[in-house]
């Protein structure tokens, strides 16, 4: 047996040292209630880290769940002193994934902390797959650098906001850069295509102006509609999108907005609709009419007999 059960002083047990943290979640309040009613049927495993002191190895939140109940004392499982790390970190990972399946980040703080005592691949590969962790070792250094990365992208990440993939990306970009990202993205509720588009038109901008994505992002104009808390959330994000690809297109966005200007002047009623080629790169203009009736055909041909004179048609049409 690695362990033997000791009658714990809480004082004396260090939470702070984070060095087993497998855990993610935060809430201790509920923990604490259950606790508080059926006791701590659990005990902690502890380590010792010096005279009557310990460090844990797994069992966080029940160490503070019982210091928020303001218990004195607890019953731990304390590891031998002479316990090699490496077997601590197993211990640790393997009471994680036998609770629960691990989230993006709890697996990435277990392959690190793993990785750091097992060099040996085959080892490494046996242990993450008797653990339940991904054992594809390209995909398990994707993984496991998450744990690394700023928080913002962590908590995007842990939110379902942010796929790994993404993650990668934001954390390529510079720490600072890919946190203001990622909490763009969760602010505004950025879906996956979203995130693609913007990151793309990120690219684009700062190699064709030489200005690093960081600077494009504290752009005055950017930063004012970011933070524009009284607008609805989608419209915000809508006014984000069009920034960015004002900033990529700006030829093609002037174009659009003359369009609109121009088609304004015409007054082709609420059944007509005059459609530009796609990023105007033709001279084909698409009408759609939308008639239930025999009337609302005769008036679309109507208005668009009318419309034949009016000079700002000649504009957008080729005479």
């Amino acid at each position: 047996m690695d362990w033997k059960t000791i009658d714990a002083d809480l004082a004396c047990i260090d939470v702070r040292d984070s060095t087993y943290r497998i855990t993610t979640a935060r809430k201790i309040e509920p923990l604490a209630a259950s606790i508080g009613v059926t006791g701590l049927l659990n005990a902690p495993l502890i380590a010792p880290s010096g005279r009557e002191r310990y460090i844990v190895v797994a069992g966080f939140r029940r160490v503070e769940a019982c210091r928020l109940l303001k218990m004195q004392r607890i019953a731990a499982r304390c590891m031998h002193a002479d316990t090699p790390p490496g077997r601590l970190a197993e211990i640790a990972v393997a009471d994680n994934t036998g609770q629960r399946p691990l989230n993006l980040v709890e697996s990435s703080r277990a392959l690190r902390l793993l990785r750091h005592h097992i060099q040996d691949e085959r080892r490494f590969g046996e242990v993450c797959r008797k653990l339940g962790l991904p054992m594809n070792p390209s995909m398990a250094a994707k993984v496991a650098g998450i744990c690394q990365m700023a928080d913002p992208i962590q908590e995007a990440v842990l939110k379902g906001v942010v796929t790994l993939t993404c993650a990668l990306e934001l954390d390529s970009l510079g720490r600072d850069t890919g946190a203001t990202l990622a909490t763009l993205f969760v602010d505004l509720h950025c879906s996956q295509s979203t995130q693609r588009e913007i990151l793309a038109n990120l690219r684009e901008i700062s190699a064709r102006d030489d200005i690093d994505v960081y600077g494009l992002l504290q752009d005055p104009r950017l930063q004012e509609l970011i933070t524009a808390s009284d607008e609805d959330r989608n419209l915000r994000l809508q006014k984000v999108r069009n920034h960015f690809r004002t900033k990529r297109y700006p030829r093609l966005s002037l174009a659009e907005k003359q369009f609109l200007e121009t088609t304004r002047t015409l007054s082709l009623g609420d059944n007509i609709r005059l459609q530009a080629p796609a990023g105007f790169e033709s001279g084909e203009y698409l009408f759609k009419l939308r008639v239930s009736t025999m009337a609302d055909m005769r008036a679309c041909i109507g208005s668009l007999e009318r419309t034949l004179e009016n000079p700002s048609l000649k504009k957008i049409l080729k005479q």
